[in-house]
């Protein structure tokens, strides 16, 4: 995910990596009853800019982390 160019074809690519596994796991989480009581958590060790720049890609910032939950 460390795109500092081509990064709407670079995520989306990544993100269709990642979808079928995490669908996966909250599926399997449902089926032994555990989702209610889970929480999946993605996070990041560092931030992004919160736009694009030269080259269409983004650099590290201290104050743009992400995070995804489920």
């Amino acid at each position: 995910w460390d795109q500092h160019s081509n990064l709407k074809t670079a995520h989306s690519r990544l993100a269709m990596q990642v979808d079928r596994p995490v669908a996966g796991l909250i599926r399997d989480l449902k089926q032994r009853g555990l989702f209610d009581e889970t929480l999946v958590v993605f996070a990041t060790e560092f931030g992004r800019t919160p736009g694009s720049q030269n080259g269409d890609g983004r650099d590290h910032h201290p104050y743009g982390f992400s995070v995804w939950m489920a």
